[in-house]
């Protein structure tokens, strides 16, 4: 769209192949002003006084672009009463407007070699100010500038993520939870929670956040009941956990966060835990980032939906999608009815050879979920990915560099239609001693049958490969349509009513199965390692940068668990800057080149390694 609007007002671009020249004067588009839509939903109670009151009261000001005229127009249109009394009542409750989809627009600079930066000519307004930078802990302030204030300075610091070699760890499996309390924990391949072990049937209930919200034409036909019906639904067959996406295009972040507290509160009324995935790989569905679409495209010729493309996973996602998820784990970083955040529905880079070795989207996976992890330190976290051989992990060993780390807590699957081939994740998960859960999996046209006895089988299947959860995709119990059901391999009254009952009988028993097996399991003790597999399904292979090693061998591969310094010499006590000659990241595959020496508390191998930008690195690291 700036490219076609640019190049309309300024035709002398096609001069220079449409690069900017500094002598040359060109003029750039600026968003269209449109009127702000208003929705009245804001409660009032407790209130008397007139209409002209209430206006200066509770609106005038705080509505941008209403005028009293309008106001006092519409009023009585969304409460009734007014008509009989003129006036508002501190007995009567109303309703009243706010402003939503304001026009939003951000701008970047990059800082000078000594950290400063500037922005010019800014307008009066309210403005979030981000800061990155490389192995940084994200900056962000809200900053709000006046038409009297001509110029604001601000101190920005921003702190270094830890390295690893500056003093041991404790075991990953503290820092994912240990499960003691009220929140979900993993010790070892189980989910534990209060120190019982949990083992568990879910559903999606993709929508369920926008049931009756009015938000969405996808949900058109839900209302508020809804949620409160499928959630009870979902609770009578055993479930424990529910799976939903989060973000809308039509909804703010603060509206998100008010509708997922009181789908919060809904869940924990039935004691059901919640899954919220924070982006939908496809624009199909109206789960999308407001802003994003831009982000979308036509990527996969056998597939005529629009997917996220490379240009997301390449720094987009830091527009908009980051400030979203730091907004809404701040918001829930204490609720336990929290299962745990995912990153997103079914995501990868398309197509995956434009991206080497995965880098750009392992960079991105990871630096999500280490932001979550550094707001939120209650919550496990998961990627939602189908598997990883979808995203072209399972080569070169990709897929512990995403899982093998701290970052992500346990592994999903989706799997359709006894689809299981390519799909490792339980072999992974065994060797990184992680939980694996099923998060999506139905029977539709492909597969033809008894949908019942495949379930059956199908869980049979995934449960005896250690699975801790099943999840059915789309799960809509109530007697209609109401737009957040999946006619080809959902569970349901509207297109699959012969099998719904056989099926909800089903997950019941399995549920109690489930709860009875893992009562019999009692408490699971702590781990006395670092809860990381010092294994693999096929080959030999270790773990650097924990506080206990495997027993490595010289000529081994090995895989760094946390940023990790690479020193020209074995120690860090007393060194000099200049001793550090490369940093690893989390997953970075290394070989270990010679036998290790004990130094400053540590042991130290000589290693041959590959950062994430290709170069070789070649040191000692602990």
């Amino acid at each position: 769209e700036f490219k076609r609007d640019v190049q309309a007002v300024n035709p002398h671009l096609a001069a220079t192949d449409d690069r900017f020249v500094a002598a040359e004067v060109y003029y750039l588009p600026e968003p269209s002003r449109v009127s702000p839509a208003y929705l009245w939903d804001r409660p009032l109670h407790d209130y008397s006084g007139s209409i002209y009151q209430a206006w200066l009261d509770l609106v005038q000001g705080k509505v941008p672009g209403l005028d009293y005229a309008s106001f006092r127009t519409q009023l009585p249109a969304y409460n009734p009463s007014l008509a009989d009394t003129g006036k508002l009542l501190a007995t009567d409750n109303y309703l009243l407007p706010r402003t939503v989809e304001s026009d939003r627009y951000y701008l970047a600079t990059t800082s000078s070699g000594t950290g400063r930066f500037r922005f010019n000519d800014l307008r009066a307004g309210s403005y979030t100010l981000e800061v990155t930078a490389p192995q940084t802990v994200p900056f962000a302030a809200t900053i709000t500038l006046d038409e009297t204030l001509s110029e604001r300075e601000l101190d920005v610091e921003v702190a270094m993520l830890p390295l690893l070699d500056v003093e041991p760890r404790q075991p990953v499996a503290q820092a994912r939870g240990t499960g003691a309390g009220q929140f979900m924990g993993v010790i070892g391949r189980e989910f534990v929670v209060n120190r019982r072990i949990v083992r568990f049937i879910g559903v999606n209930l993709r929508g369920l956040v926008y049931y009756g919200s009015g938000l969405t034409g996808m949900l058109q036909f839900t209302t508020e009941g809804h949620r409160h019906e499928t959630v009870q639904q979902a609770h009578a067959m055993g479930a424990k956990v529910v799976r939903v996406f989060l973000p809308c295009i039509n909804a703010s972040a603060a509206q998100t966060i008010g509708l997922l507290r009181t789908t919060l509160d809904i869940l924990g009324n039935h004691n059901l835990y919640l899954i919220p995935a924070f982006v939908d790989f496809y624009k199909s569905t109206d789960f999308r980032i407001p802003g994003d679409d831009h982000f979308y495209a036509r990527l996969d010729p056998n597939f005529h939906h629009e997917l996220l493309k490379g240009d997301f996973y390449r720094g987009g996602y830091r527009e908009r999608y980051l400030p979203f998820v730091q907004t809404v784990v701040g918001a829930f970083k204490e609720d336990s009815r929290i299962f745990a955040w995912e990153i997103g529905n079914e995501l990868k880079y398309e197509p995956a050879h434009e991206d080497p070795n995965r880098a750009a989207f392992l960079d991105f996976m990871l630096t999500m979920a280490r932001t979550i992890k550094q707001i939120d330190r209650n919550h496990l976290v998961t990627t939602g990915m189908i598997s990883t051989s979808h995203a072209s992990l399972d080569v070169d060993n990709l897929w512990r560099k995403l899982y093998g780390g701290p970052e992500f807590d346990f592994l999903t699957v989706h799997c359709y239609n006894d689809e299981y081939e390519g799909k490792q994740d339980h072999a992974y998960a065994q060797a990184l001693n992680k939980p694996f859960i099923i998060e999506e999996a139905g029977y539709g046209k492909a597969r033809p049958g008894n949908r019942v006895e495949q379930v059956r089988r199908d869980m049979d299947r995934w449960f005896g490969l250690g699975a801790s959860g099943y999840m059915q995709w789309g799960f809509m119990p109530t007697q209609w349509d109401i737009g957040d059901g999946d006619d080809d391999a959902g569970m349901d009254r509207a297109f699959h009513g012969q099998d719904f009952d056989g099926l909800f009988q089903l997950y019941r028993e399995r549920a109690a199965s489930l709860q009875a097996q893992a009562d019999s399991l009692g408490e699971p003790e702590q781990p006395t390692d670092t809860g990381a597999a010092t294994g693999s399904p096929t080959d030999h292979t270790g773990v650097l940068g924990t506080p206990m090693q495997p027993k490595l061998k010289a000529g081994e591969t090995a895989y760094a668990q946390d940023w990790v310094n690479v020193r020209k010499s074995a120690g860090h006590v007393g060194k000099p800057g200049d001793d550090v000659v490369g940093l690893l990241g989390p997953g970075a595959m290394v070989t270990l080149t010679g036998e290790p020496i004990q130094k400053d508390g540590l042991r130290w191998w000589p290693i041959n390694g590959t950062k994430a930008d290709g170069e070789t690195v070649i040191g000692w690291m602990a």
